[in-house]
């Protein structure tokens, strides 16, 4: 009986965490999403990301918040899963701040009307 609990606590809680980060690790690595151009644009409708493998629209009002560091842009789908834009992305950093001044004037009006 204490074998069958140390086996499943085993499982639990140190064999799929760390299978599950090698899988993640290994998709970043090798995975076609990080090996092909990805854009990314905003409208008064929302935020578009695009790629030659897909292209994702999200309305002003399904995103959690919009933030920012030094290097990134964050457009975040909730409190924890974001869509990053690297800074270098633009021709300069107040070419950044204006994207990102767009992006938040578009998203407080849609939060407005949604009320």
């Amino acid at each position: 009986m204490i074998i069958m609990t140390v086996l499943a606590i085993s499982v639990s809680y140190i064999i799929t965490p760390v299978l599950t980060y090698i899988h993640g690790v290994t998709q970043f690595a090798f995975g076609k999403a990080v090996k092909v151009q990805h854009n990314l644009s905003i409208s008064g409708e929302g935020v578009t990301k695009s790629s030659q493998l897909a292209t994702v629209s999200i309305p002003w009002t399904s995103l959690y918040a919009i933030d920012e560091t030094r290097s990134t842009i964050l457009f975040f789908t909730n409190r924890r899963c974001a869509i990053m834009l690297p800074r270098t992305a633009f021709a300069s950093f107040a070419d950044s701040e204006g994207f990102l001044a767009a992006a938040r004037t578009w998203f407080r009006q849609a939060k407005i009307v949604a009320g």
